[in-house]
């Protein structure tokens, strides 16, 4: 289940309804759109309060004054951060609850295995995209996306390129998901966290288009958000949603924050969902001969 939420900080007790149950496994990523502040990400496995920023490498952090401090059946609630609740600033959030074929969290303890590691996951398919960080030291997230394949891995926090890693890094089944300590650094007694994207019809899709020419990608659905990345040439990991709006037509902007930058929101021509055939993303960005890759996730999916 997925909903993104715009809200006003008051620098106060705030409660933030979302309309999706957070008692159970789930994570709330919330940005500030209208002053440069950090990605704050919480979820209930590392608890409340307790952040990590898509925007840096830090390891995990506790707000203060108190950020997230309650995940609730509806929402969560806020006190005073700068990051999430400032005064008079507009934020987005964007709450994603685990569910079997679209989303799961698992977290694990280092043991300094330099080799690859095999984790359970709850997907109930393979994952096709998944994000993991040390949150005991300060690293890099590093990437798993199905169209990189297993030898190579991109980075979140930052705009580069794609890395070959000269060796299998990951892995990916319908109930396993592999890393190795030779890029997430698996310090032994450090916690780590991944979170995992399922790719399934009419909910989440995973895929790669070329960005050099006007290109038409038919997701099967219509968007509620939208995250692409160029993998041969650096670029931001543009992140867009419905409700703060999509382009809708070829020199049309849509509002546009990137995961890697602690930049206000941008209005950003070259990508756009085509109001006749809203299921169709089409692209001219024209990022020379790079290509992308994208996770998208349907306007509807808020059941399960």
């Amino acid at each position: 289940a997925f909903t993104t939420t715009l809200y006003t900080g008051n620098d106060g007790a705030q409660t933030v309804n979302t309309g999706i149950d957070n008692t159970g496994k789930s994570f709330v990523w919330i940005k500030q759109t209208t002053a440069s502040r950090d990605h704050m990400l919480y979820d209930t496995i590392r608890g409340t309060n307790n952040f990590i920023s898509s925007n840096r490498v830090n390891e995990q952090g506790v707000s203060n004054p108190k950020g997230l401090t309650e995940f609730t059946s509806t929402g969560f609630t806020l006190e005073g951060n700068s990051d999430t609740n400032k005064a008079g600033e507009g934020q987005v959030a964007w709450n994603f609850r685990a569910a079997p074929g679209f989303m799961d969290i698992q977290t694990w303890v280092g043991s300094d295995t330099p080799d690859l590691r095999t984790h359970n996951h709850n997907l109930g398919t393979a994952p096709a995209f998944y994000i993991t960080k040390n949150c005991s030291v300060n690293n890099q997230w590093t990437c798993y996306h199905k169209d990189l394949g297993v030898d190579s891995y991109i980075t979140l926090n930052n705009a580069d390129t794609a890395t070959p890693a000269g060796a299998t890094v990951w892995g990916s089944t319908d109930t396993t998901f592999s890393t190795n300590a030779s890029i997430t650094g698996d310090g032994a007694g450090n916690t780590f966290v991944a979170y995992l994207f399922a790719d399934t019809p009419g909910t989440i899709k995973c895929g790669k288009f070329p960005s050099s020419e006007t290109t038409t990608v038919d997701l099967g659905f219509e968007p509620g958000w939208l995250m692409t990345k160029t993998t041969d040439q650096n670029g931001e990991w543009y992140m867009f949603d419905a409700t703060r709006g999509f382009a809708t037509s070829s020199g049309a902007t849509g509002e546009r924050l990137s995961a890697d930058t602690n930049a206000i929101e941008y209005s950003q021509t070259g990508l756009w969902i085509e109001s006749s055939s809203p299921t169709v993303l089409r692209t001219d960005l024209n990022f020379s001969t790079a290509n992308c890759i994208y996770v998208a996730i349907a306007a509807n999916a808020t059941a399960g």
